[in-house]
């Protein structure tokens, strides 16, 4: 159902997010391949899941939404909080070793 004249879709300041049917959606391309990494209310959580995903197909070099000290811990490995690398995976998409 379309929105009604004068309302608009919010829009993310985030990169790789859309509004859809009430809810953050996050969605990434890996090697010609579409990898859909969830729905999330709020739009930082969902930026996050997006960085996550980036910081393992690309390596730390990635432009990201938020700081990269917001993805490391103390030994400097990614934190996957979102369970992203399994999604990756299951589509068959390689992480980047770091």
């Amino acid at each position: 159902m379309q929105a009604e004249l004068g309302e608009r879709r919010p829009v993310s300041r985030y990169r790789g997010l859309s509004w859809r049917m009430g809810k953050w959606q996050v969605f990434m391309h890996s090697n010609h391949i579409g990898v859909f990494l969830g729905s999330f209310v709020s739009e930082t959580e969902a930026a996050a899941a997006y960085d996550v995903a980036a910081l393992l197909l690309r390596g730390k070099e990635v432009k990201l939404n938020l700081p990269l000290s917001n993805y490391l811990d103390a030994a400097g490995s990614i934190i996957d909080a979102h369970g992203i690398k399994k999604k990756l995976e299951r589509k068959g998409c390689v992480a980047f070793v770091l």
